[in-house]
């Protein structure tokens, strides 16, 4: 959340946090993000916004994933599964992969 002192990047970065948390953390649809953003920050917006915020924020992570991916493929031990789920009537799924210290999904 914010910082004392931490300048408006600060807050901006906040937000930018808990909207991530929100969608992607959490779970929450693009239409049930958009809604509790309105609600937290008084800033209406549209589900579509949310989710597209949310793909240019994760463009930034790029480097870091590939890194994590790498690590838990050379790792001693590694923990692999897949769960299958409904979205908007079709089946999708979620791979996972993990070692003791690194986790990483991807969803297709």
């Amino acid at each position: 959340m914010f910082r004392p002192g931490g300048g408006p990047g600060a807050v901006r970065a906040a937000r930018d946090r808990d909207r991530d948390y929100l969608y992607v953390g959490q779970f929450l649809s693009k239409a049930r993000t958009a809604q509790a953003l309105a609600e937290l920050f008084g800033t209406p917006l549209s589900g579509g916004t949310a989710a597209n915020m949310t793909e240019r924020a994760a463009v930034g992570l790029n480097a870091f994933t590939e890194q994590v991916r790498g690590l838990i493929a050379g790792a001693a031990v590694a923990h692999f599964d897949e769960t299958g789920l409904r979205v908007g009537g079709r089946l999708r799924w979620v791979h996972s992969a993990s070692d003791g210290k690194y986790g990483a999904d991807h969803s297709a």
